[in-house]
Order: structure tokens, then C-alpha cells, then sequence
């Protein structure tokens, strides 16, 4: 679902690069904050995008294949902050997957407690 929506925008993006700076750089934005939703962790305020210390190794490694996913990050035209961060993510994301943990107990039990509404 995500990859579709970056793919929608990068064609947005590319068809914006032909306009003015001020019109790529609110684009790109929007692209950035797809991509901080869909690595977000928690609510909305006070989150923490990119945390994958109690997600398990599980869903850490989906998002860090979601991050590789993406074009070159520069041809999103994100500023270097925003490619800072990325990577920031990314190297959280292989950390958490690479210890092989499952998730922690509050997520496991928040994860059941969406499954029992859900049904």
C-alpha cells in the first residue's frame, strides 16, 4: 500500500522538478511524511518515527526492506536533514532485525488486544 503511494508521488515529484523550487520542496515533503507514517511507532503526538526497540525482529526487518525500497533517496529530493534521518531509520530498522528478539510484552499484549476488536 505504501510503495504505491511513494510511487503516486515520485511521479508527482518528477513532474514537479519541471516547476519551482518552492513547489518540489512542499512535495517532497509530503513524501517525507508518508514515509515517517509508515515507519511511525505509536500515536501520532509525542511519537517516536524510526524506533524499533520494541517492535521485534519481525517488523523491524519489513521496515527496514520498506526503507531500501525507495528510489535513491535523491531523487525524492529530500534535503539532506531529511536523508539524514532516513538513514537514521534505516540503521535503527537493521539493529532491531538483526537481534532476533520477538516484540516486547506491552506490544504483544497490544497486539492481541487489536486482534480481539477486530474480530
Amino acid at each position: 500500500e505504501w510503495r504505491s503511494i511513494l510511487n503516486y508521488h515520485e511521479e508527482i515529484l518528477e513532474k514537479l522538478q519541471e516547476h519551482d523550487a518552492e513547489t518540489v520542496k512542499a512535495g517532497s515533503l509530503e513524501v517525507f511524511q508518508l514515509i515517517q507514517m509508515a515507519l511511525q511507532c505509536g500515536p501520532l503526538q509525542g511519537s517516536k518515527p524510526g524506533y524499533f526497540k520494541r517492535c521485534g525482529s519481525e517488523a523491524a526487518l519489513v521496515a527496514s526492506n520498506f526503507i531500501v525500497s525507495l528510489k535513491p533517496v535523491e531523487t525524492l529530493c529530500f534535503t539532506e536533514k531529511q536523508v539524514s534521518v532516513i538513514d537514521t531509520w534505516h540503521g535503527n530498522a537493521d539493529k532491531a532485525a538483526a537481534k532476533n528478539e520477538s516484540p516486547s510484552k506491552s506490544v504483544l499484549k497490544k497486539q492481541k488486544g487489536a486482534g480481539k476488536k477486530s474480530k
